[in-house]
């Protein structure tokens, strides 16, 4: 009787003092999850989302309720979760854009992505191309750099957005081959394409996927790809480092992050559950239709990619003094 008194009168102390500890492991999940989009719905971090929250929602048999919460080139949503309770049921389809450039190309940005976010899985890489308009006088990579190096600014090329992996993309260019080009950003893809295939700039980096359809009509022309291997959507055009470009790497990529504070085991739960799916033949089959690469890896494989791709790109967003503010 001793025993058991003195065990609740403990209890009753834990509570009074809100340090209870746990007497009872809830299964998780036990509710919905949210998975905030910090974009518009029906691009590429949107359409992942939603392939990811699918998959999820079927192995942990809860729902996954998508959430798109776009602005300032994805601060607003990832900052929302950053401030989220760090209880697994507050999640985010993060991009290269709120995950490893805004704070660097941004003043007073409301998170650090490193100390604030705490990465959860891989999901998908979605490989760049160097393209041209027909009307461009180049058929390879060496030509390209041939006709623009000697004429500084005499050449534009278009992008997605200022600070986007294109534009990024296109300034790692130019620093490793000594050219220059105007920068003409669009308000997104789709507005830069049909610049691109009107010949109103005439070159730029562009998803493969996205512009494959033009290659194939013969509307742009495709000199190389930014992956190590050849895309699979293109199996004829060159890899940057068989151009004479070695390391030369690019592309927009995808993972899902958690508020900082979220719980190992729930992590481990996560990156599990999203690692099962990315080797499932359903969903490698529609990033294979999107011209992606599923990228099943650990939470710590993420988070050493995440910090080299902030000290590559952080090099150029210094070297050009790109700034979103």
């Amino acid at each position: 009787m001793k025993a058991t008194f003195f065990s609740l009168s403990a209890v009753v102390i834990w509570l009074a003092l809100g340090i209870a500890p746990v007497l009872a492991q809830t299964t998780y999940p036990n509710k919905p999850i949210r998975m905030i989009v910090a974009f518009p719905p029906g691009g590429g971090t949107d359409i992942n989302a939603r392939l990811i929250g699918a998959s999820l929602q079927a192995s942990l048999g809860q729902p996954v309720v998508i959430e798109n919460r776009p602005g300032a080139n994805g601060l607003i949503g990832t900052a929302m979760l950053a401030k989220s309770l760090p209880d697994g049921y507050t999640l985010s389809m993060g991009a290269g854009g709120p995950l490893t450039i805004n704070h660097q190309a941004m003043k007073n940005v409301p998170y650090d992505p490193l100390k604030d976010l705490a990465p959860v899985a891989m999901v998908s890489a979605h490989v760049l191309a160097l393209v041209v308009h027909p009307s461009f006088p180049a058929n390879s990579v060496q030509e390209l750099i041939a006709v623009i190096k000697p004429k500084p600014d005499g050449y534009s090329y278009g992008s997605s957005a200022i600070a986007s992996p294109h534009h990024l993309t296109m300034e790692l260019f130019q620093s490793l081959t000594g050219s220059h080009m105007t920068h003409i950003p669009y308000k997104g893809s789709g507005d830069a394409i049909r610049d691109l295939v009107a010949g109103q700039v005439r070159i730029a980096f562009e998803t493969v996927s996205v512009i494959l359809p033009h290659v194939n009509a013969g509307r742009l022309r495709m000199l190389a790809v930014t992956s190590k291997e050849r895309s699979k959507l293109a199996p004829n055009v060159p890899t940057m480092t068989e151009m004479g470009f070695p390391g030369f790497e690019s592309f927009s990529w995808y993972g899902v992050v958690a508020p900082v504070g979220t719980p190992k085991p729930i992590i481990g739960t996560l990156n599990t559950e999203i690692g099962k799916a990315l080797l499932s033949p359903e969903v490698r089959d529609k990033l294979a239709l999107l011209g992606a690469e599923p990228l099943p890896g650990t939470p710590e494989d993420m988070d050493s990619f995440m910090k080299a791709e902030i000290a590559k790109w952080g090099r150029v967003i210094r070297d050009v003094k790109i700034t979103l503010d």
